[in-house]
């Protein structure tokens, strides 16, 4: 039988091996640590964003180790902006998702939680695989400053060292 994960991993050529270190680092479906939950609140304080997360994205789902402003722990993969954000190496920053042809209609812009300015940075680990985001979100369209998306990096960057330290 054809299954999603193999789908998703045969049409990009690393999603296997980034699959894999995602699981070698054993941190889905863990309870809420507080280390992580500290970093969403700062997120949604130092930016006044209703919404924030460190998000995992799995084979056929992003799970959500912390979470602050979402009702969810996970949500489909297909229907995830953070999807996007783990392709490259980059922060994505879409300053109005009902204005980019890709977010419009997805459910989280034309339902509650009704997103339309999302911040994202990749949780790129050792090997160079982006296991995750850390991620910034507004009911409102925003333009974030060239300082703002500096301070998302770096907390991006103290998850990545919070998952070392873990393994």
């Amino acid at each position: 039988m054809f299954s999603e994960e193999t789908a998703t991993e045969s049409s990009h050529p690393l999603e296997g091996a980034r699959l894999a270190a995602l699981r070698h680092l054993q941190i889905l479906d863990t309870p809420p640590e507080a280390a992580f939950d500290d970093i969403t609140l700062l997120c949604t304080q130092l930016f006044a964003a209703p919404m924030s997360t460190v998000t995992f994205i799995d084979a056929d789902r992003q799970w959500f180790k912390s979470v602050i402003g979402l009702s969810d722990r996970e949500t489909e993969r297909s229907a995830a902006i953070c999807d996007h954000a783990i392709v490259g190496s980059e922060p994505l920053i879409v300053h109005d998702t009902t204005q980019d042809p890709k977010f419009a209609q997805y459910g989280c812009v034309v339902n509650d939680p009704f997103v339309r300015f999302y911040a994202g940075v990749p949780l790129v680990i050792a090997g160079g695989h982006a296991v995750g985001t850390l991620t910034v979100m507004d009911t409102t369209t925003r333009v974030f400053t060239p300082q703002q998306v500096s301070m998302l990096e770096l907390l991006g960057r103290q998850v990545v060292a919070l998952l070392e330290v873990r393994t």
